[in-house]
């Protein structure tokens, strides 16, 4: 969720690996720009030294939630909130 607009983007993965969540933000930068900071958890997909190394070449500062307090990231947290009930509100099984 970008913290000045409050956009929220969702992208469907089949995994969350750090080579899956690197080429979904490819795709988000190349349409939004590059942020100056992005901010997460610590799953191990941002812990990555591969992520570490995207982010890097990226030239964006990366900040990780407290490992034991994700309430501190709220607005996140709330993103994350209103995705899941848009996505408990449509039925992604059928085939389009």
């Amino acid at each position: 969720m970008d913290y000045y607009s409050r956009w929220l983007e969702i992208a469907f993965m089949s995994n969350t690996s750090a080579n899956t969540v690197i080429t979904k933000l490819r795709v988000i930068f190349a349409t939004h720009g590059l942020p100056d900071e992005l901010r997460s958890d610590n799953g191990p997909q941002f812990a990555s030294g591969e992520f570490q190394r995207f982010v890097n070449e990226m030239d964006i500062k990366h900040v990780t939630s407290s490992p034991h307090f994700p309430q501190s990231n709220g607005l996140a947290e709330s993103g994350v909130k209103i995705a899941k009930h848009i996505l408990q509100q449509s039925d992604w099984t059928s085939k389009r």
